[in-house]
């Protein structure tokens, strides 16, 4: 039972972080090298794809804890060590 609550944490972890590798290089190529590339804005807001790990990990709160709230957290770790950010919301100017 121990072992079954492991793994699925685990397994949520990585795929959320695959989640958000799969999720940028859709966005901005295979390598990641382009810096022009299509951003969702809001008036002056701009969401970060990593909003989705914040919505996993409230979402997880609520139901499915073991998978959902390490699903969002792989979402968020991904983000802030390829992008250095750990927000979602960036004002622009």
């Amino acid at each position: 039972m121990i072992v079954q609550a492991a793994v699925t944490i685990l397994g949520a972890f990585v795929l959320g972080y695959l989640i958000d590798a799969g999720w940028a290089r859709i966005v901005r190529g295979v390598h990641l090298e382009r810096r022009n590339y299509r951003k969702f804005i809001v008036g002056k807001f701009r969401i970060h794809h990593n909003v989705l790990g914040y919505l996993f990990l409230l979402s997880g709160f609520l139901a499915y804890p073991l998978f959902l709230v390490p699903l969002g957290f792989g979402v968020i770790v991904g983000h802030g060590i390829r992008d250095r950010l750990f927000w979602f919301v960036e004002v622009m100017e």
